[in-house]
């Protein structure tokens, strides 16, 4: 057995035994009294909120490759999408192992080049983290000065600025001063070099695709992205009979969210669930009922799309049994 899956396997036995330590540092026969407050109504309106989500962030990427030389539809977007982020979900690698999944589909299903694809990839990350940033921001600053949030609350910002600051400097690099690197031979060091030129391509590639008007269509809809996320939360907090200020749920899930993006365990299992239960209690809240909208929550936002991401990758393995996936993808001829 691989030292790497082994890892793995470890993670997900940590994020499991945080999990479980958490619901019995809460205490079972409380935590199960406040989940059964869900009803199918508001669960039925939390998945659909959830897929609407997940077709929003399908249609940025194809409208990004559709402005390219390529062509795909939303359906095969949507597949090639959700596989990639079964990946991202299962393991502790952030975005970056589901990233990787997703350009190498984009290649194998359509007649996108790497360099391509990985051009959508980054144009993608850029409109759909740097409203993120400021929005996290401006709420974790409020968090900090209404509910006197700890200084650590500020390490997950910190991880985002340090992807958004690296995104925008290799696009600077690329488009500014950035010259072709040579080739030094096939030892570490001229890998090293041919994976930097890569890149360098591909950003470059990247800050070409979109006009200034894309940019501010494709910001107005990852903002509304990022924004249901919070009224997700807030709906739960409602199923379950918790009067929570939307102000208050808005500081608590950014700041889990940003928790969970630390590459610690898969999905961040665990440390998601285990921040958002802290800072319900920071905010006049037990902890128990904190931790009961963070497994609805989870529920929702990732058991749900990992059950989709699972069946969506079956369907892509298959693809060469499957007429709509069987063949290459390729622009309609100009009628």
């Amino acid at each position: 057995m691989k030292p790497s899956f082994n890892k793995k396997i470890a993670l997900w036995i940590l994020g499991v035994s945080i999990l479980m330590g958490l619901t019995v540092w809460a205490g079972w026969q409380e935590l199960l009294t406040a989940l059964t407050q869900t009803t199918p109504q508001h669960l039925t309106l939390l998945l659909i909120l959830q897929l609407t989500t997940t077709i929003m962030i399908a249609y940025q990427w194809k409208y990004i490759i559709n402005k390219t030389s390529n062509y795909i539809d939303l359906w095969k977007t949507y597949l090639i999408l959700q596989a990639g982020s079964f990946v991202e979900m299962v393991t502790p690698s952030s975005k970056l192992g589901g990233e990787a999944a997703k350009i190498y589909l984009l290649r194998h299903n359509t007649e996108m080049e790497y360099t391509d694809s990985t051009a959508v990839m980054l144009a993608q990350k850029y409109i759909s983290l740097i409203p993120f940033l400021f929005i996290t921001l401006f709420f974790t600053i409020i968090g900090y000065i209404a509910y006197g949030l700890p200084r650590t609350t500020f390490l997950g910002l910190g991880f985002l600025t340090i992807i958004v600051l690296t995104l925008a400097a290799l696009t600077i690099w690329s488009r500014y001063w950035g010259e072709p690197l040579r080739e030094t031979g096939e030892g570490l060091i001229g890998k090293a070099l041919s994976s930097l030129d890569f890149l360098r391509k591909a950003s470059l590639e990247s800050s070409k695709i979109l006009t200034k008007k894309d940019f501010t269509y494709l910001f107005t809809i990852s903002t509304a992205i990022w924004i249901l996320y919070p009224i997700k939360v807030w709906i739960v907090g409602y199923m379950l009979g918790y009067e929570v200020g939307i102000v208050a749920i808005t500081v608590i899930t950014y700041i889990s969210y940003l928790t969970s993006l630390l590459p610690l365990t898969p999905g961040g299992i665990g440390t998601f669930e285990g921040t958002m239960a802290i800072f319900f209690n920071i905010t006049g809240y037990t902890f128990t009922e904190g931790l009961a909208v963070a497994l609805v929550t989870r529920l929702v936002t990732y058991w749900f799309p990992l059950l989709i991401s699972f069946l969506a990758s079956i369907y892509i393995s298959k693809a060469t049994e499957i007429p709509i996936l069987k063949n290459k993808q390729k622009k309609p001829p100009n009628k």
